[in-house]
């Protein structure tokens, strides 16, 4: 069997034609999007914002190892003083190492909500009041995700959300805090207001690729071809999120509860059809009463095969994250290093359907059982 002949299922989501054009016609949106939220098109610059106007370059942050290395590297070009620290098994953080490990210099600590669930937010409150430190809360996977009721991202000093990774936007990144004024935005807005990609361009190709049911061979030859003939070095994300962008985002709005009950519901199938699979571990096999999974994390002994194969059945799996450098060569995150060499991210976002999650978990199964027995 080819399995390049399947159909491709989308890493993300996408519009419908008929969403596209009633977002044609909607009104410019006007107005914040939620009070003390200002609008980026990326997190990493929303960190790099904060980080720039709250803290000195000498002011010590600490951030969890597991952590991806695109985040960093603009902290480290500016010559931001970091320092890493080793996270559980739960991807939590070692609060024991980071007790032992605060020095005076110490000014912030930045929280991971990781692929949609919340972190121990109630204990980084009590232990950033104690040590009298800044609370930051990294929520680019969970922007939708409550506690008791509360907004991920609004118990600490300042929360950074991406919208772009749970709507079908290609970028999209809001800051919640009180201290960092809107000409302080504007001003980083009009410094770096680089070329904007053609991610739309890109987005609408894939709809129609979806759309007309075409094969993962069509797909990959498309994506090649685009790649080659723009490359991504001719282009620059910009920081400003793009008209269109923040349209969709502000009639969204209107749905997230529905996008939020979506998402839940495939995660729930998912878990339950791969709990129990020989050789892989469901990093969170429970979904708590508010939260908005991003992806599906699975544990597994060889990713490159496993990606290698459910990419041929039409699966887009990938590994997560990169890690900075820093954290690969030192030891004391061998937790951190182990979850980055094995655990790869299955999609369950709201346009995927109970039959393609199906489809998802069978393709999973078969490519373990290929795995195993050779």
């Amino acid at each position: 069997m080819n399995f390049l002949l399947n159909r491709h299922i989308p890493n993300y989501p996408l519009l419908t034609f008929k969403q596209i054009i009633s977002l044609v016609r909607a009104p410019k949106p006007t107005g914040r999007f939620t009070s003390n939220i200002k609008l980026l098109s990326n997190t990493r610059s929303a960190i790099k914002i904060w980080i720039q106007e709250n803290l000195y370059i000498q002011d010590r942050i600490y951030i969890p190892s597991y952590i991806c290395s695109d985040l960093t590297i603009p902290l480290t070009e500016m010559g931001q003083s970091i320092t890493y620290y080793p996270c559980k098994a739960n991807l939590e953080p070692d609060w024991e190492w980071l007790e032992n490990n605060i020095t005076n210099d110490g000014k912030a600590l930045l929280l991971v909500h990781y692929f949609g669930f919340p972190n121990n937010i109630e204990y980084a409150v009590q232990f950033a009041n104690h040590h009298q430190i800044i609370l930051l809360e990294d929520c680019a996977h969970s922007f939708l995700t409550k506690v008791q009721d509360k907004i991920i991202g609004t118990f600490g000093a300042a929360g950074f959300y991406s919208y772009h990774k749970l709507l079908p936007i290609p970028e999209g990144a809001g800051i919640y805090d009180k201290r960092t004024s809107d000409a302080t935005i504007q001003n980083y807005l009009d410094q770096n207001n680089q070329i904007k990609t053609l991610e739309w361009a890109k987005r609408l190709l894939i709809v129609i690729i979806h759309k007309l049911y075409m094969p993962t061979l069509v797909w990959f030859l498309l994506s090649h071809s685009y790649n080659q003939i723009i490359p991504s070095y001719i282009y620059k994300p910009s920081s400003r999120i793009s008209p269109l962008s923040k349209k969709i985002l502000y009639t969204y709005g209107q749905h997230f509860d529905d996008v939020v009950a979506h998402r839940r519901h495939n995660y729930e199938l998912l878990a339950n059809e791969l709990t129990d699979i020989e050789g892989c571990t469901v990093l969170f096999p429970e979904l708590d009463d508010g939260v908005c999974p991003y992806a599906f994390p699975l544990l597994v002994e060889d990713p490159d095969k496993y990606i290698s194969l459910l990419n041929n059945q039409g699966v887009p799996a990938q590994k997560w994250p990169d890690l900075p450098e820093a954290v690969r060569n030192d030891s004391i995150f061998s937790m951190s290093t182990n979850y980055a060499s094995r655990l790869i991210l299955l999609p369950i976002h709201q346009t995927i359907s109970i039959r393609t999650i199906y489809k998802i978990a069978r393709a999973v199964k078969s490519t373990n059982l290929f795995i195993r027995t050779i």
